[in-house]
């Protein structure tokens, strides 16, 4: 969410299309890094809020290689990250360990339309006779534009309705939330973070020296089942309750609050963009005003592509990253966006 609260502040929508396919990074003349996803398989062009839903890493991948790792580091210590983040696209992926604390107390921007709250351990304290004799102030922190935290709010939604954290609704957590879940290599660590409008609850489960979980045990396996009961239970605590015993609850008090300057637009569910006839798939989509799509085009005009790219038929998508230059069996078309020209002349590259 760190990485995507900065691409939505860079310019890019829940509709924006990114292309899921086949990746790698190369440096010099060895392979740098392979992206892959969790189920190994690629979706090709997919919206962003699918992206995220999904967990998909490529598309992670791709949006810290065209926003920059740098960026993403910014944003991350403007969330309350302190501990070390280097500047490397793995990033968009976990590369790099955090305490549960600080990346708890940076979901609090979300339900706070952008402000950070800092976490303390002591409310407050009163003497025996209730009287207040110390009290906690609640430190805020500005980290995120509020349209800009509404938008990942909404985004966060998905993952929780339809998305990696679908299995918080059939354990009985039925009112508004959000979240996300987290898996990291070889089942080591396993994460999820889900929200209302009150309150936060992050649960993380892994072993101190770094040994795995076990195969198959995800955020949404071995973290996310605990969440649902934990967050009924705080809803329902202070609630009152019917002729029956059972609480109450207000559900709207729950509710994420939608600043001005948000639009909504029916949009394709295929391109992202304004739908051509009255036959395509199309679903409600919010956005920050000014940056709807129109009929051809979307604020980063459709179908994203690094700036450079080269064709493979062993790779869909090579990224290189500089140095010496590969000495390829055969000529490879380099496309340059930035000009719309293809280069073919590899005299030209170095």
């Amino acid at each position: 969410p760190i990485l995507y609260s900065t691409a939505i502040d860079k310019g890019y929508t829940p509709a924006t299309v990114i292309k899921d396919e086949p990746l790698v990074f190369i440096q010099g003349d060895s392979l740098f890094w392979k992206i892959r996803n969790y189920g190994l398989d690629h979706s090709g062009y997919i919206r962003l809020r699918d992206g995220l839903k999904r967990s998909t890493n490529v598309i992670a991948a791709k949006i810290i290689y065209d926003i920059g790792p740098r960026e993403v580091v910014k944003y991350a210590k403007k969330f309350g990250i302190s501990t070390p983040l280097y500047p490397v696209y793995s990033l968009a992926v976990g590369a790099c360990e955090v305490k549960p604390i600080e990346l708890i107390s940076a979901y609090t921007t979300f339900p706070n339309n952008g402000e950070r709250v800092n976490p303390v351990f002591v409310k407050r304290v009163e003497d025996k006779e209730g009287n207040i004799i110390y009290l906690n102030q609640i430190e805020r922190v500005r980290v995120l534009d509020e349209k800009t935290s509404y938008i990942m709010t909404n985004l966060l939604q998905s993952v929780v309705e339809e998305g990696t954290a679908a299995g918080v609704r059939w354990r009985g957590y039925k009112w508004t939330g959000a979240g996300k879940t987290g898996t990291t290599d070889d089942f080591k660590d396993a994460w999820f973070i889900g929200f209302n409008k009150e309150l936060v609850t992050g649960i993380w489960v892994g072993f101190d020296d770094n040994t795995t979980l076990g195969k198959g045990q995800s955020g949404s396996t071995a973290a996310l089942p605990a969440w649902p009961y934990i967050m009924k239970y705080a809803v329902e605590r202070d609630a009152p309750v019917n002729n029956l015993g059972k609480p109450i609850v207000d559900g709207k008090r729950l509710e994420f609050s939608r600043p001005e300057g948000i639009s909504t637009r029916v949009i394709s569910k295929e391109t992202g963009l304004l739908p051509k006839n009255q036959y395509e798939e199309t679903m409600l989509e919010f956005f920050i005003t000014n940056t709807e799509p129109t009929l051809l085009s979307d604020s980063l005009r459709y179908n994203f592509y690094p700036t450079i790219y080269r064709e493979s038929d062993a790779d869909s998508l090579v990224i290189d990253l500089g140095g010496r230059p590969l000495n390829l069996p055969r000529p490879f078309p380099y496309l340059d966006l930035r000009g719309a020209k293809v280069i073919k002349d590899r005299k030209l590259l170095n």
